[in-house]
């Protein structure tokens, strides 16, 4: 009977002191990087997962991570599987990953009708901030009914909101509205200041036309079968947005008209100078734009000079670079389009 239980007693020690078996865990596998997260395949008995981004570790339950909670810059990481029991799988190998801002898009397409604002929903967007005559209005739908406003020529614009990982949109293009001119008919027109055909609104009738509360010349457009605006008119306007009252005897229509120019700026002389020991000259085409500045070799706006289309590059300050090539950069600007170019100026005789 003693040597009985003595033999129990052996083999329930024995169980007691059996090591509980532990496995290696696999290497997360398939990674793949899409809108900066980071998914791989789930691993079998894992409970989170650890990524080592730039040498810092993070913990994640879940077979992804979101990078962006990291912020923009530059990101190398790799992945292992854990949990309580078993052991730690190797890491993955290395992934890099660059995250620049996720911003939403600016609502576009916006257009009156009947008083009431209307938009393109923007994708990810949680709602819409309105700014109207300074006033700010937070909605969530991609419209807004205009008719609640005591409103005199107001300007409306409009951004996208986001309550998660994107940063809200710049704000849209200016659009305008007047309670007073509660008319069947707005909406917006485009004209191109490249274009040399006059704007055909299609609205019949005989019709008195102002553009922000100016009363227009008769010789700056004609009504009849349309409305015609004529092309050298609107290419004198400077404005962006204009809007455009539309006022007859049964009806009246307000229309905001976008200006844009497709036209890119250039420089129409030559880009390359032998130095004469005079100023050098350089001309554009800048399409009602402006030259916003001339850059290198530590050239400041006290060595050359703007005038309307023109920039004159002193000789003093060519003379004072010791060197056989200049390159000077150009940037210049219109209402759509920014242009960069270079010039080189052989400077043949430099100072010792």
């Amino acid at each position: 009977m003693k040597k009985l239980i003595f033999i129990l007693m052996i083999f329930l020690l024995t169980a007691c002191t059996k090591e509980v078996s532990t496995k290696v865990l696999d290497i997360p596998v398939n990674v793949l990087i899409e809108d900066h997260i980071v998914y791989w395949d789930e691993v079998l008995d894992a409970s989170k997962y650890t990524l080592e981004i730039n040498g810092i570790l993070y913990d994640s339950t879940k077979n992804s991570f979101d990078l962006t909670v990291l912020g923009e810059g530059e990101y190398s990481f790799r992945i292992k599987a854990r949990n309580a029991s078993d052991i730690d799988s190797e890491y993955s190998s290395f992934y890099t990953h660059s995250i620049n801002s996720l911003v939403l898009e600016i609502p576009k397409n916006l257009i009156i009708e009947n008083q009431n604002l209307v938009w393109d929903e923007v994708d990810n967007a949680t709602g819409y901030r309105l700014v109207i005559n300074n006033e700010i209005y937070n909605i969530e739908t991609n419209y807004y009914d205009l008719s609640l406003l005591d409103c005199v020529n107001c300007g409306i614009m409009i951004k996208s909101l986001s309550e998660s990982r994107y940063k809200d949109s710049d704000y849209s293009a200016i659009i305008y509205f007047d309670k007073t001119y509660v008319n069947d008919e707005a909406s917006q027109v485009l004209f191109d200041k490249a274009s040399e055909n006059d704007l055909i609104i299609p609205i019949e009738g005989s019709f008195i036309i102002s553009i922000d509360g100016t009363e227009l010349d008769n010789q700056d457009y004609e009504t009849g079968n349309n409305i015609i605006l004529k092309n050298i008119f609107l290419k004198s306007i400077i404005s962006e947005n204009q809007l455009l009252r539309i006022s007859g005897n049964d009806q009246s229509y307000q229309i905001t008209v976008n200006i844009i120019d497709s036209r890119v700026p250039f420089i129409t002389s030559n880009y390359e100078f032998n130095y004469e020991q005079n100023d050098i000259i350089l001309e554009f085409n800048i399409f009602d734009g402006n030259i916003e500045s001339i850059s290198g070799h530590n050239i400041t706006e006290t060595d050359y000079i703007i005038y309307n289309n023109i920039v004159t590059i002193k000789k003093e300050f060519i003379e004072s670079i010791n060197l056989e090539n200049i390159f000077l950069a150009y940037k210049v600007r219109n209402a759509n389009n920014l242009s960069f170019g270079f010039i080189l100026i052989r400077n043949g005789e430099t100072n010792e």
